[in-house]
């Protein structure tokens, strides 16, 4: 809430505000594209539920906008974006990126 961000901002300058705020720009969009790519071609196992239901429901996806290859690189895209946000920050940002790369 509130106290946690006054408390960053007290760790933080400017840069590193808007380098973590673009990191989880970034990182939020991957996990929405990935979550279309597994829709697409995922398996039951590995979901949790039925997989090609945005297809069936007839949802607009970054797949069904961009095609598979496309999203794919576009993912790819947004990972590696996601982690020059962190550059900066050196090792201490270590969790931030596990949770990119997971």
């Amino acid at each position: 809430g509130k106290t946690r961000r006054i408390h960053l901002q007290k760790r933080a300058n400017e840069s590193d505000l808007i380098n973590l705020h673009n990191f989880g720009l970034a990182i939020g969009l991957a996990f929405q594209i990935k979550d279309d790519l597994l829709d697409a071609l995922g398996n039951s196992e590995t979901m949790g539920k039925k997989p090609g239901q945005d297809a069936k429901n007839q949802k607009c996806t970054f797949v069904t906008l961009l095609g598979l290859d496309a999203t794919s690189q576009y993912l790819t895209d947004c990972y590696t974006q996601s982690l020059t946000h962190l550059e900066s920050f050196g090792p201490k940002a270590e969790p931030l990126r596990a949770l990119a790369a997971y």
